[in-house]
Parts: C-alpha cells; sequence; structure tokens
C-alpha cells in the first residue's frame, strides 16, 4: 500500500519539507508527523511574518530559512513561493506535496479564519488576521495566485522526483500518520 509506503520514508528522512494548496492540512499534517516522530515543526509563516500578520524583512527572513535548514532534523511545513523554496527542497530528504483543488482550499481556509475569528484555533503570520477583509484576500489568494503558485511547485518538484510524494487527500494523510503510530 502506497501510505505504508511513505511512512516508511517518512521513518528514515532526516529532514522532511511540506507543501501544498492553502488549506490542505500542512500545519495539521506537520504536527502530526512532528508528535509521531518526536521532531520539532516549523512553519514558514511564523519565520515570514511577524505576530501581528506583516511580513519581516527579507534579510531577516533569509537569515532564518537558512538556520532552519542548516539544523539535522527538521520538518518545515509552508510554500512562501520565492526564491528560498528550492533550497529547501533541495536541502530535504523527502518531500510532501498535499495536495487539493481551489474549492476543498477556500473552505478550509474559511473554516481557519472562523476558527481563529472565536479563539478555537491560534496562528501566526498572515492567517493571525480575522477581519472580513483578510477573508476577501484569502479568497482571493486561493482563487487567483494559488493556483499560480502551486504550478511553480510542481515545476520545482519535477527536479525531486526521486524524493517527492503526492498525498491526495486528507484521508490519505491520516493514514500516513496511522502507518507510523505502527511502527
Amino acid at each position: 500500500m502506497k501510505t505504508l509506503y511513505i511512512a516508511d520514508k517518512i521513518c528514515v528522512a532526516k529532514r522532511i519539507a511540506i507543501v501544498g494548496w492553502p488549506g490542505a492540512g500542512k500545519s495539521t499534517f506537520a504536527k502530526k508527523l512532528g508528535d509521531k516522530l518526536n521532531r520539532e515543526v516549523f512553519s514558514i509563516d511564523k519565520i515570514r511574518f511577524d505576530k501581528t500578520g506583516k511580513k519581516v524583512q527579507d534579510s531577516e527572513y533569509d537569515k532564518s530559512h537558512k538556520k532552519l535548514l542548516s539544523r539535522k532534523t527538521w520538518i518545515i511545513e509552508g510554500n512562501e513561493a520565492n526564491r528560498l523554496i528550492d533550497k529547501r527542497l533541495n536541502t530535504a530528504d523527502l518531500i510532501l506535496f498535499l495536495d487539493s483543488n481551489r474549492l476543498l482550499s477556500l473552505s478550509n481556509c474559511l473554516s481557519r479564519i472562523f476558527k481563529i475569528k472565536i479563539g478555537s484555533e491560534k496562528r501566526q503570520g498572515v492567517h493571525s488576521r480575522n477581519s472580513l477583509n483578510n477573508v476577501i484576500n484569502q479568497s482571493r489568494h486561493i482563487l487567483t495566485v494559488a493556483p499560480k503558485s502551486m504550478a511553480k511547485i510542481k515545476a520545482l518538484l519535477k527536479n525531486h522526483q526521486a524524493k517527492t510524494y503526492f498525498i491526495k487527500s486528507r484521508k490519505q494523510a491520516n493514514e500516513i500518520v496511522r502507518n507510523l503510530e505502527e511502527k
């Protein structure tokens, strides 16, 4: 079974990059992997944005990103499809792409904003703002920018085919986590 094979790959990988559509479950999946593997999880949003949701200076982001990549083990989740993502993909032993579609992505992001608004979920970065304006911006991003970003990331992944696995659903992601529990 493919999920068992991916779980085996996860167990031996020292550096795992998790990328994919907004709202596909990257943060949740990374946290579950971190718990099962007893590894620290790092979010690109937490180094790219300050606590108020404002982007940090490029030099500060570059320094933090480089420091993360120099660690012996890591699980890094997030996209930020800019000049640094290729460095992260090159350094990773394993790349997991959480695939989704625009409607599911939009639904999950809107649900996240609602959870932040009522206080049942805490986020840092762009997701920490829970205004109507943020809902509009997130929706616009998912419908217009994200497809281009995902195409760019998928093009980069062609250079990393041997270490890249596409996870097509949350059900498949949860099955991988269950397979890790059995190891």
